[in-house]
């Protein structure tokens, strides 16, 4: 492996000066630099990393600690953070806790042992204390999507009782007044949010709020699955669904497609987050949506305005979301919201 020494004795310069082109600090002339360089692509030298993080007490690199990797929406997300993190020149380390808090509390203890120098994080659970035992001012995060009640840090979402409160409002509009709700985790801000927003529009619309009709998921398109046909089994079914994201509603539409129950025609859809597939599915989708990567390059920006000056106030950011209305509610166009 080859060493700084190796690289210092080909160019005839002390290791100290190798050390300073490499930091770009004071190594003296144009030229010394350059030789530098040139040995160092030569001899195929490789920066020690950890060494360099230790000595200049950073690492250039921050985390991003997200629930499922595979669902789109923390792909986006992904996406805008890696983008910012090019711009800045730094590295991102993708952490994906599998909506499992041992796994997530796993990534915090090499986040507090310096792995990072700042980090991005949409948690497990609401109430997770585990964010307790990171100190703020030497490591600081911002938490996007969802957020934890017991600390205090800057946080990038979506304002999803407004998003539930539109989508619902627009199937009240459209004559229904049997509208069900497959919400998500409810120890998490969007899940609890978006179930508020499905409450306040039917209560706001003068219609009973039917306990049968609630179903509490894990935001899996499993579980969605098994909702939509305990609530078609009812003895007086839903004539619409409100789903609180992007997989259950590819899992409620499994189950519809596979037991011949026609969209709108005999049931309803509308969707918080639109995924890719929303326009060219069999009955384009009606979507509540935000730009999830756009909520990565603000956190991300965020963040690093943090790493900069950590004494400004906390920020909350929420994105408004739009409603894109297809097939899929009945599309009655002149009952827009």
């Amino acid at each position: 492996m080859v060493t700084l020494k190796d690289v210092a004795n080909k160019v005839g310069m002390s290791v100290s000066t190798i050390s300073r082109v490499l930091n770009e600090s004071d190594f003296g002339s144009e030229n010394t630099r350059i030789k530098v360089l040139k040995a160092i692509e030569e001899l195929g030298y490789t920066p020690n990393t950890v060494a360099q993080s230790m000595i200049r007490g950073k690492t250039n690199q921050i985390a991003l600690v997200i629930p499922d990797v595979c669902n789109p929406f923390y792909t986006n997300i992904a996406r805008g953070v890696e983008d910012v993190c090019l711009q800045h020149k730094y590295r991102l380390l993708l952490c994906n806790t599998d909506e499992n808090l041992e796994k997530q509390n796993s990534y915090l203890e090499g986040i507090r042992g310096r792995l990072c120098d700042g980090f991005v994080i949409s948690v497990v659970s609401e109430d997770d204390p585990s964010l307790k035992k990171i100190n703020y001012q030497d490591i600081p995060f911002v938490m996007i999507s969802r957020k934890c009640s017991c600390v205090e840090a800057d946080f990038v979402g979506i304002d999803d009782h407004y998003g539930a409160y539109r989508a619902v409002t627009h199937l009240i509009r459209n004559g229904h007044k049997k509208i069900a709700t497959i919400s998500g985790k409810q120890d998490t801000y969007p899940g609890q949010m978006r179930l508020q927003g499905y409450l306040n529009a039917l209560k706001d619309g003068r219609l009973p709020i039917e306990d049968s009709y609630i179903c509490a998921c894990d935001f899996s398109a499993e579980s969605a699955y098994r909702a939509t046909r305990d609530l078609l089994k009812l003895e007086t079914p839903p004539t619409a669904i409100f789903i609180g994201n992007n997989l259950m509603t590819l899992g409620c539409l499994n189950y519809l497609h596979s037991h011949n129950i026609r969209v709108p025609e005999d049931i309803a859809i509308v969707s918080f987050y639109e995924p890719d597939w929303a326009s060219i599915c069999f009955s384009p989708l009606t979507c509540i949506d935000v730009s999830a990567y756009e909520m990565g390059t603000i956190a991300a920006e965020l963040l690093f305005e943090r790493l900069s000056d950590a004494s400004f106030p906390k920020k909350e950011i929420l994105l408004t979301p739009e409603l894109t209305i297809r097939k899929s509610c009945g599309y009655k166009k002149h009952l827009i919201p």
